[in-house]
């Protein structure tokens, strides 16, 4: 019924994949009780620790759940699965692309909605942060924060609540590993950071002048950008 769970991954995780798998397709039925712990252990191949951290999890998710005396127990209404993106998983490089992409398409429409609703003072917390940024690519450094309270200065001048918190929520979770950026060529990084600060001028002044048109088409120059570097980065 299980198969082995290979460890370049995450064992928990993979584990809670595998039963959710199993109560999703129906082999394991609404109601039912989970195999015994020593049957699972040796399904797939994982110790007692990580079987019972994917147990709580799958608990935590309302999948599973535990009666006394009497086992674990598959939730009699199991709930469509929420939305999430897996942290692990952004270390492969298709992954990366992959969010890259997803963001792109939000972040594009959010740009122009900033571009069209953005009030003065949103634009001058735009500014702030794109200044703010500029100094850290010119200081040498990465800045990973000031990036991201860019593109969240945007997100809040769309005046569309979910557009902050869905960045929110990716800054939490779903960092992609700004490592992958860099290269051993340092002329190489300072090139990319000069064009980046371009990139982010140009979205500035785009949605400060209330060109909804250019600032999509600057945001999504960014992410061509973004991503055309993540390829170079894991080719070298």
């Amino acid at each position: 019924m299980f198969s082995p769970v290979l460890p370049a991954r995450t064992l928990t995780a993979d584990v809670a994949s595998q039963i959710e798998k199993m109560i999703r397709e129906g082999h394991l039925a609404a109601g039912a009780k989970l195999p015994p712990e020593h049957e699972l252990i040796e399904s797939l191949s994982v110790s007692r620790t990580v079987l019972r951290e994917a147990v709580a999890a799958l608990r935590a998710q309302g999948l599973l759940t535990s009666r006394r005396g009497a086992g674990v127990f598959v939730a009699e209404l199991p709930p469509q699965r929420p939305f999430h993106i897996r942290p692990e998983d952004l270390a492969a490089l298709p992954r990366a692309l992959d969010l890259l992409e997803f963001r792109a398409g939000i972040e594009v429409e959010c740009a122009g909605l900033a571009a069209q609703r953005r009030t003065d003072d949103q634009a001058k917390s735009i500014s702030a942060a794109r200044a703010a940024m500029s100094a850290e690519l010119k200081a040498g450094r990465p800045g990973v924060e000031a990036d991201a309270a860019f593109h969240m200065s945007i997100a809040q001048a769309s005046n569309n609540p979910y557009f902050p918190d869905f960045l929110n929520y990716l800054s939490n979770v779903a960092m992609l590993p700004r490592t992958q950026l860099h290269g051993n060529d340092e002329s190489e990084d300072r090139a990319y950071a000069k064009l980046v600060d371009k990139v982010h001028v140009a979205i500035e002044k785009a949605i400060i002048a209330g060109d909804a048109t250019a600032a999509r088409e600057n945001m999504r120059t960014h992410f061509l950008v973004a991503a055309q570097r993540y390829r170079g980065g894991n080719e070298k």
